[in-house]
């Protein structure tokens, strides 16, 4: 996603035994490896198949953790405003295996 100048990407990692989510940003004009940030932080719960928008104001992330979908909204300088997550629900029969996201920068 982007914000009409740099762009934020994110992925799941599981090199510390259970799958968490981070995401970072990217810039065009930069020469080093970006700052990795982790969006998900739920104990005891995997964390996987991110999907990130920009709705103009903030990042919007999504992704499934344990059995539901989750989303954490972030500034454009990478701060996590919502401290407690939002849970977008669950069907229970764990058919929301890879959330995706959307948003209208423009209000259109």
């Amino acid at each position: 996603a982007s914000d009409g100048t740099d762009y934020r990407v994110v992925w799941d990692d599981g090199r510390g035994g259970e799958y968490r989510v981070f995401g970072a940003s990217v810039s065009a004009n930069s020469s080093g490896a970006p700052v990795s940030q982790q969006i998900s932080n739920f104990p005891n719960a995997e964390c996987r198949h991110p999907d990130v928008a920009f709705n103009g104001e903030r990042f919007l992330n999504v992704f499934r953790c344990g059995g539901g979908v989750m989303g954490a909204a972030q500034l454009i300088s990478g701060e996590i405003v919502s401290q407690n997550h939002m849970s977008y629900g669950t069907d229970g029969e764990q058919r929301n295996y890879r959330p995706r996201i959307a948003a209208d920068p423009y209000g259109e």
